[in-house]
């Protein structure tokens, strides 16, 4: 059973731009959940990953549904990084080995998934993504098998941080629809 913490979601913009990308059609994303018409990652049919502590791994089968790079503040603090790595996968498609991690609600359609003893952030599941989880690709045992396939919340990225590779960047979701 998941743990729930009492840890109260602060307001802020990143939040609310969350909200209003749940409440909008999401052409970007819409074909990978609905249809996985998305040229989804080739590399990895099957992964694994870890705690930092060792007290519990996720283990998946199946080619990742979707995989990126999120630069939303809500994303960069929870990881404490400049940008958070991410892959999708179905609900189905995992299962949890040892301890199962802690939750926090860090807005009223998101929750995030840590390790109680170490710290580790390991995944996040939002509403307006039914049956998924995103986890986080640097806690995979392989993490060079990641390859992701465009940044998202581009405008909110910290300045110093130089981005040279070629993907698409999407300055909110994919929603604006103008990638750089």
């Amino acid at each position: 059973m998941k743990a729930v913490s009492s840890l109260q979601p602060q307001e802020n913009q990143s939040c609310r731009a969350h909200r209003k990308f749940k409440q909008i059609q999401m052409p970007f994303f819409a074909p990978i959940m609905e249809t996985n018409s998305y040229p989804a990652q080739e590399r990895i049919m099957s992964g694994s990953g870890r705690y930092l502590c060792g007290a519990a791994k996720f283990k998946f089968e199946g080619k990742p549904l979707w995989s990126g790079f999120c630069h939303c503040e809500s994303c960069r603090r929870n990881c404490a990084a400049p940008v958070a790595a991410f892959f999708g996968v179905a609900n189905e498609n995992y299962r949890w080995l040892g301890t199962h991690p802690t939750t926090y609600k860090s807005f009223a359609d998101v929750t995030r998934h840590f390790c109680a003893k170490c710290g580790t952030p390991m995944a996040y599941e939002a509403e307006r993504f039914p049956g998924k989880i995103h986890f986080y690709a640097t806690t995979l045992d392989q993490p060079a098998d990641f390859k992701p396939n465009f940044h998202v919340h581009y405008k909110e990225r910290v300045e110093w941080l130089h981005i040279t590779d070629d993907l698409p960047k999407y300055q909110t979701t994919s929603l604006d629809g103008n990638a750089e």
